[in-house]
């Protein structure tokens, strides 16, 4: 059988790379039907070596793939062994990584969902946060103004995390409910919130508006 994969395993040259770079479906085919069961197997290996759950693999295998897709331009062609070498540190570092977040509260379920209740990502935090739920007189104009750039904040977020973010502020679905609805791991729920939520946070930051409010306040 490996001899059989071996035979027919296309030429590995700069060629092969550049039809990589052209996001060539049979080139990333034949990539991972050569080289995805020794992937897998190292990347079981890592998460062994470290204590992480072994089914983190899947989604650590599925991520090295995806970034390999968006890094595979700046690669530049030597050998099909430096290649697998390439490939091979894009999955050690995401181990690494989930290895580091693994001993940070903020990608703790627990911590996350009692940092939500508490002050992260619930809507009335946010909007205090951001001074947009200011309710006397003399700050309805400007309150206003700054729902006016929450909802375009909201418009720069793709729409399917607009949607969990909107039910996470507005419903206080948890992570793990969430995760039920889309399919995905409560941690990836946790992470899209986040990210959203970055995202809001530099849109209303960069905006002209808010500058000039940060001068006046000092």
């Amino acid at each position: 059988m490996v001899q059989d994969e071996f035979a027919t395993a296309p030429a590995w040259d700069e060629q092969w790379v550049e039809r990589l770079k052209r996001l060539e479906t049979r080139a990333w085919d034949d990539l991972v039907r050569c080289y995805g069961d020794e992937l897998r197997t190292d990347i079981q290996s890592s998460i062994r070596k470290r204590g992480l759950p072994l089914d983190w693999v899947p989604d650590i295998e599925q991520d090295t793939w995806m970034t390999a897709i968006q890094k595979i331009s700046e690669f530049e062609w030597q050998s099909i062994d430096k290649f697998y070498h390439w490939l091979r540190v894009i999955a050690l570092n995401r181990v690494r990584m989930l290895k580091r977040k693994q001993y940070d509260e903020l990608f703790s379920m627990d911590a996350i969902d009692d940092n939500e209740a508490n002050s992260g990502v619930s809507l009335d935090n946010f909007l205090y946060t951001n001074g947009i739920n200011e309710v006397s007189a003399e700050q309805k104009l400007i309150q206003r103004e700054r729902l006016g750039l929450l909802d375009g904040a909201l418009r720069e977020l793709k729409p399917r995390d607009r949607e969990i973010l909107l039910r996470r502020m507005i419903c206080g679905e948890t992570p793990r409910e969430l995760a039920l609805v889309y399919g995905l791991e409560a941690r990836s729920i946790s992470m899209v919130l986040l990210r959203a939520k970055q995202t809001l946070e530099r849109h209303l930051a960069a905006s002209e508006f808010f500058k000039k409010e940060r001068d006046q306040h000092g």
